[in-house]
């Protein structure tokens, strides 16, 4: 069912029923006894404004489709020219519309009896059909053109929004596709050089520590296979992005050995909490990728703490650097970048994030409102 809903045949459909039941219902209702009207001559206690509602329904929407579908895609552009084309379009429908008013009404003797009634001691000349002819037709055309600027206005409005919304949903999708080109560029990261220095670091392990060896490299597994088939979507479960960066973390701590001194703590509490996947590990690709290089291992420290509580998430990373050896903002800008635009684009007014570099110490501080899965 919930295919049937997205196919495009069903929405132009049900667009095109929804269009013809808010042209229909106020006619269905209009021509009902319970609406008592009247419309100049047109009386529901002689019942003489059906027919008029009937086919003046039919040239509103005329004038309506026919300016928004034709008129406005066609010579919108040009102002002068939509407005010249705007006002002969009204003045013909008014026209056509008090035309046939007129003949309507002439043959219709409760409305020549209604007219000659109210006018025949205000007209010098004797009465004839000819005056309650120019009488309809001069109250008629005053109606008939009120009724069709304003129809016309709504016209206007409606296409200014069906654009307007057609816009956002184009934009919507260009986001989307930025979104996943940065989701691509994201799972790129672990390139060759990285599987090279993560295979390298395994191989020597295996004899020192075959155990170890092994469950690294089921991390190092685990971490592939995350990335290349369970994070297509736009959000995924907290528990398994926080699983795939403790098997990050492992593999960077057996890279850097005991030239480092790496500490990381994770508490998502309970419940079920979605984030959008592969964001938080360019901050944390980042503290590795520019650690420091002292001789002494602990002047090389990376710290880690993810904590969630009451849905807001907060993410500390800090690590010892040395800008002379890097550039953070220079070198690792375009990882970070990324990750600043995704923040803005999915969690718009959801989100603080704070950057630090000073004292040889980077650090980053950063604040998610997560939504339930």
């Amino acid at each position: 069912m919930s295919i049937l809903l997205k196919r495009p045949e069903f929405a132009r459909w049900s667009g095109m029923a929804l269009h013809l039941v808010a042209w229909l219902a106020p006619v269905v209702y209009l021509t009902t006894p319970d609406a008592n009207i009247d419309l100049g001559f047109f009386h529901r206690k002689n019942d003489t404004i059906t027919v008029p509602i009937l086919y003046g329904s039919l040239l509103n929407a005329l004038l309506f489709y026919g300016n928004a579908c034709w008129l406005m895609p066609r010579y919108m552009k040009n102002r002068r020219r939509y407005l010249l084309l705007a006002f002969i379009l009204i003045l013909a429908v008014s026209a056509l519309e008090t035309a046939i008013d007129t003949g309507y009404g002439l043959h219709h003797p409760a409305v020549l009896a209604d007219i000659q009634a109210e006018f025949e001691s205000k007209v010098e000349i004797p009465w004839n059909t000819s005056i309650a002819a120019i009488l309809l037709m001069v109250q008629m055309s005053a109606l008939n053109l009120f009724f069709h600027v304003v129809f016309w206005g709504l016209s206007v409005a409606y296409r200014l929004f069906r654009d307007w919304s057609r816009h956002a949903r184009v934009q919507e999708e260009l986001v989307r596709e930025k979104m996943q080109a940065e989701l691509n560029y994201l799972r790129a990261q672990i390139n060759p050089h990285f599987l090279f220095n993560g295979i390298n670091s395994i191989y020597h392990l295996i004899d020192k520590d075959p155990d170890n060896a092994k469950n690294i490299l089921l991390q190092f597994s685990g971490l592939l296979r995350y990335q290349l088939y369970e994070c297509g979507g736009d959000s995924i479960d907290l528990d398994k992005e926080v699983g795939y960066l403790e098997n990050y973390i492992s593999i960077e701590k057996v890279r850097k050995g005991d030239d480092a001194q790496v500490g990381y703590f994770f508490s998502t509490g309970a419940g079920s909490r979605k984030i959008a996947p592969l964001l938080l590990l360019p901050f944390i690709e980042n503290a590795f990728k520019y650690l420091s290089n002292h001789t002494e291992s602990r002047q090389n420290r990376v710290s880690i703490d993810l904590s969630v509580e009451d849905d807001l998430l907060e993410l500390n990373v800090s690590n010892t650097c040395q800008p002379e050896l890097h550039d953070p903002n220079k070198a690792g800008g375009l990882g970070l970048a990324n990750a600043r635009k995704r923040l803005d684009l999915l969690y718009p007014g959801r989100h603080r994030l704070q950057i630090t570099d000073e004292k040889n110490v980077y650090q980053v501080k950063l604040q998610i409102r997560l939504e339930h899965a």
